[in-house]
């Protein structure tokens, strides 16, 4: 880890990266070294082994990705727990089980990591179909090869005689934009981007062009790799104020579509922040808006930081990004909590 992913270290010198350490320290690393030069590094492969070695995952990232295998591996555990992906609900239980699981295997006294239990055949068997769809996906040849990220599950045969020997998930690239503060960079999911243009979209031809509307942003912090992951975007709630100079967030529904999302991902997402608009203008904070995320995490808000989004842009940019959505001009900034003298 601090050899190869040091304060200091660039892209590897390599074709490919394959990571098979299985180790969460290594992963993590490598996605916090890698964000600050994606474009530059290689196509990276993280492999795993399910607890029994009956199913392994194997995520690839290409080249200018928004994340590598730490990231996918986060993508994947959410996406397995949804109801559009029934087919994952083994890859859930397996490598992504909520509550986690306690009985695990420890090769010998001592070792200070689990690992999985399988026979060599096991091994030898998935160990070639990760890596052999690894491949296929770089040489175009898997129906994963057109996404910039994919996750791709091999289950042996007769372990699950009523699913695929194979599935995959894929994903297009996040919106990525750094933190005001400069320590977090924030990956805005382009479900969440196409939901806050829907919703002022919607806005637009109910309340006029000019009226701000916002919302929840959720999602996770990640410190590990310094990153703040916004999965959805939520609207403004009935009793939300909406005007031409001021967005004031509702209480109503909030908590429950909060609760939804947190069971639904097995507390992968939570709240992140909120979102609001600047319809032509500046995509900077008013006073009345830096007020009002102070209180949201003041000691009877919601939480000890949160992501404050604003969208804005003037007339191009922002008709633009209202009509045919291309990017807005996005301010992001996380507000901590001050600690009280």
């Amino acid at each position: 880890v601090s050899a190869l992913f040091g304060p200091s270290a660039g892209p590897p010198a390599f074709d490919l990266v394959v990571d098979a350490s299985a180790d969460i320290g290594v992963r993590t690393a490598l996605e916090h070294t890698r964000a600050a030069r994606r474009a530059d590094w290689p196509p990276v492969v993280t492999a795993l082994f399910g607890h029994q070695a009956t199913r392994g995952l194997v995520a690839l990232s290409l080249p200018g990705a928004t994340g590598a295998g730490h990231d996918i591996f986060r993508r994947t555990a959410i996406e397995s727990r949804s109801a559009a992906r029934s087919t994952w609900s083994d890859v859930a239980d397996d490598f992504f089980p909520a509550p986690p699981r306690t009985e695990m295997f420890f090769p010998e006294p001592g070792c200070s990591a689990p690992t999985f239990v399988g026979s060599s055949v096991q091994v030898s068997a998935l160990a070639a179909s990760l890596f052999w769809e690894a491949l296929n996906v770089l040489a175009g040849i898997s129906p994963a090869a057109e996404a910039p990220m994919s996750c791709t599950v091999v289950r042996l045969p007769g372990v699950e005689p009523a699913r695929a020997a194979a599935d995959r998930l894929t994903w297009s690239n996040d919106v990525t934009i750094p933190e005001l503060g400069g320590f977090y960079e924030v990956r805005i999911s382009q479900g969440a981007m196409t939901e806050m243009r829907a919703e002022v979209r919607r806005g637009a031809r109910l309340r006029g062009d000019l009226v701000e509307t916002g919302g929840m942003l959720l999602g996770a912090f990640d410190d590990a790799t310094r990153t703040v992951h916004v999965d959805v975007a939520t609207g403004p709630p009935p009793d939300s104020d909406l005007s031409e100079v001021y967005f004031g967030h509702g209480v109503q529904g909030s908590r429950e579509a909060l609760e939804h999302h947190r069971r639904s991902t097995a507390n992968q997402v939570g709240f992140a922040g909120m979102w609001h608009t600047h319809p032509f203008g500046r995509a900077l904070p008013s006073e009345i808006d830096k007020a009002g995320m102070v209180s949201l995490v003041g000691p009877d808000g919601t939480g000890r930081r949160a992501l404050m989004l604003i969208l804005g842009g003037h007339r191009r940019t922002w008709r633009s990004w209202r009509d045919y959505g291309t990017n807005p001009d996005i301010y992001a900034h996380v507000v901590v909590r001050q600690q009280e003298a």
